[in-house]
């Protein structure tokens, strides 16, 4: 394990921060390729050709797997189609919330809808059972999700604030349905991480390519279609800048998803969901420094303190909260073991 052993402490803080740093650049990137505009070419505004990158990079991951899909039975197959259709609308739907909100409105969202949603379904389910702790953190997530979008609205109280708002609710429901689906067959077939993640992936790109297909018959605002795919490679040739947007969001979506198997398989899952939580900063941060260092720059999120109060504190709320709900859930789990 390199060395895991005699430098457990370095390599958390190595693989924490650049766990932090691709999810954030991820985020970042897809927002970025929304804001892709030029003079002679019409707004990249292409969610079913993002979810094609994104689940498309893990595909990467088979070559170096002993992936033999013909040793599963045909349920499995199954439930590998379930949960990879979860992650092709999860996708899907976050690229088409980050095209009408700002990342750090997004994020915010995507973390504390996704605690509130997981724990509240692993209840359900009979899973966990929460106490009042729990429940109490969920509320104070909740309530800073909930301030956050107040936020947006009071900046942008329009249809496409809604729209988005709409689809983050769908990509969390999409994701924390994924999340379920995924513990099931990795616990009962006893797949490894990496062929589950690549066959997920093939699934889901394969999925997303239909998509695509059935979106080019379809009428629409992107050329008369609802998402023209002959426009978008054309697009993709004729500007390097979008070409390498594409690029940044394969490379960071394939990095994230590998550190944040290290940091589960060597630290535990409350070493991954205190990283998640950092995302809400990091992400924020680094859209403002991307639109402050290119002055002029389509790229990136302003920011003023009018327009942010209100998502600043919601932000803060919702990453408090989330590590108090896994600092709380870990203790309870430790108590549970002893």
């Amino acid at each position: 394990y390199l060395g895991i052993a005699e430098h457990k402490n370095e390599l958390l803080w190595v693989l924490a921060a650049i766990s932090v740093l691709t999810i954030a650049g991820r985020i970042v990137s897809i927002k970025a390729s929304s804001q892709f505009s030029a003079e002679d070419a019409e707004v990249f505004h292409k969610p079913i050709f993002l979810c094609i990158v994104v689940t498309g990079s893990l595909t990467f991951l088979l070559p170096f797997t002993d992936w033999k899909p013909e040793n599963y039975e045909s349920s499995v197959h199954m439930r590998m189609l379930a949960n990879s259709f979860a992650g092709f609308v999860g996708v899907t739907f976050t690229a088409i919330s980050l095209i009408f909100l700002p990342a750090s409105v997004a994020t915010i969202g995507r973390i504390g809808g996704m605690l509130v949603m997981t724990a509240i379904w692993a209840r359900v389910s009979n899973r966990q059972m929460l106490d009042y702790e729990h429940w109490g953190w969920i509320f104070v997530v909740s309530a800073g999700v909930i301030c956050a979008g107040r936020g947006q609205v009071q900046v942008e109280a329009n249809y496409k604030t809604l729209v988005g708002l709409m689809a983050l609710l769908i990509a969390d429901v999409a994701d924390t349905a994924e999340i379920f689906l995924a513990q099931g067959v990795l616990q009962d077939v006893g797949l490894s991480e990496f062929v589950f993640t690549g066959w997920k992936g093939l699934c889901s790109a394969s999925m997303a390519l239909l998509a695509a297909l059935i979106a080019q018959m379809l009428p629409g605002f992107d050329n008369g279609y609802l998402e023209d795919t002959i426009s978008t490679v054309t697009v993709l040739f004729k500007y390097p800048s979008i070409l390498l947007i594409t690029i940044v969001i394969a490379f960071f979506s394939l990095a994230s998803m590998l550190t944040g198997y290290a940091l589960t398989k060597i630290y535990g899952s409350l070493a991954k969901g205190i990283v998640r939580c950092l995302t809400v900063p990091t992400t924020w941060g680094v859209a403002v420094l991307v639109h402050y260092l290119a002055p002029g720059s389509q790229y990136g999120e302003n920011f003023t303190w009018e327009e942010g109060h209100l998502k600043i504190v919601g932000g803060v709320v919702v990453f408090m909260g989330s590590i108090g709900y896994f600092w709380h859930d870990f203790r309870q789990k430790e108590l549970q073991k002893a």
